[in-house]
């Protein structure tokens, strides 16, 4: 038994429409990490129309344990595969928390649990003259920490990127998350420290939409 969950893995796959509830799920619980869980107000939903579809606004790599061998067989999780790392088997026998993956394209049920995602859409440098990335919410489950999940969805991002001709990576990370920010730099995600974040949300951003209605 002991070899047997020795062998547990992680794997990593595009998710699909029928992944938004996981994706709201993941994101919940970054809210929660960062004691915010009032500041979210998409739904489940708003992730399934924006997410997917002929135009999708954004796309997220699922992170999971415990794949069916018949899905490991197929290798699914689009032109890039898989990427793959050793989960301990402490993890083997504890139930999901979080809804399991979507079915299989012939109806077979997805045996995983949710170990992290990373979403990103589409940024473009004009100085560069270069497409990209940029990552909006990486989350690692608190029970798969430490395995090495994070690290592989931020390489397995950037090599999904780097397919579809992008050159480069960018993110903000909360003020307060220093664990955060340890993490990216490890990981060669320098910090810009000669650029600011501005933004325009719910009131300030429907000012500026209509100030044109004033003639200004």
């Amino acid at each position: 038994m002991g070899d047997v969950l020795q062998k547990q893995k992680f794997e990593i796959r595009l998710a699909m429409a029928e992944d938004a509830e996981i994706i709201h799920a993941g994101l919940l619980m970054i809210a929660r990490h960062l004691k915010a869980e009032g500041k979210v107000t998409s739904t489940i939903e708003d992730i399934r129309r924006h997410g997917f579809g002929p135009q999708p606004a954004f796309q997220v790599l699922i992170a999971e344990v415990g794949l069916a061998p018949s899905s490991l067989q197929r290798g699914e999780g689009g032109p890039q595969g898989r990427m793959r790392g050793a989960i301990g088997p402490e993890f083997a026998d504890i139930p999901p928390h979080l809804p399991l993956g979507p079915l299989l394209p012939d109806g077979e049920k997805r045996e995983a649990m949710f170990a992290g995602m990373c979403l990103f859409f589409p940024s473009f440098s004009t100085w560069r003259g270069q497409k990209g990335a940029y990552i909006q919410d990486i989350v690692v489950d608190e029970r798969f920490r430490g395995f090495g999940v994070g690290v592989a969805l931020v390489r397995h991002t950037a090599a999904h990127v780097r397919a579809e001709g992008g050159t480069y990576l960018r993110l903000s990370v909360d003020a307060e998350n220093v664990s955060a920010q340890h993490f990216y730099e490890r990981l060669g995600l320098s910090w810009s420290r000669d650029e600011r974040i501005h933004a325009a949300y719910g009131d300030a951003f429907e000012a500026l939409a209509g100030q044109h209605e004033s003639g200004v």
